[in-house]
């Protein structure tokens, strides 16, 4: 409970979602719950795309915490999904995929490059500030791994 109460602003962006959304995301708060510390900064930034995620989250939850120093692959995961979401529809491939090691890193490099038109529309030119977002993640590891928290 202490953890969730930690992001408990954070996940107050999910209250105005459909009942029948947030049905779907309560099955999978076991699953986040203990990551909510690791993925802090990325509750904010997938609220938008929630709708896009929810089919994928059983596909996506066991590789959260993998992908969370990656802000840019929350704060885009609408064009992700736009590009390469049939990818999470073919079982062999998505885990072949999602099991690479550089996969986290790869996902974040074309997050910040694919265009957003096609996806977004109009709003495509709107920015979230993904990159203060990392860079808060990389300083609250770093102050972890110094008190012993993290494991390198």
């Amino acid at each position: 409970v202490g953890v969730i109460l930690k992001h408990f602003d954070a996940l107050l962006l999910y209250v105005d979602q459909p009942k029948d959304d947030l049905a779907s995301l309560v099955q999978y708060l076991p699953i986040f719950a203990p990551l909510f510390d690791t993925l802090g900064p990325n509750i904010a930034l997938a609220q938008p795309h929630i709708k896009a995620l929810a089919p994928h989250l059983s596909t996506i939850a066991p590789h959260a915490a993998r992908f969370a120093p990656y802000c840019a692959v929350s704060a885009n995961a609408d064009v992700l999904l736009w590009y390469f979401g049939w990818v999470l529809r073919l079982p062999l491939l998505r885990h072949l995929l999602l099991s690479l090691p550089a996969m986290p890193r790869i996902a974040a490099f074309l997050a910040r490059r694919l265009p957003r038109r096609p996806v977004r529309g109009r709003t495509a030119d709107y920015e979230c500030d993904w990159e203060a977002c990392e860079d808060f993640f990389r300083e609250t590891q770093r102050g972890r791994r110094g008190r012993g928290l993290a494991s390198a």
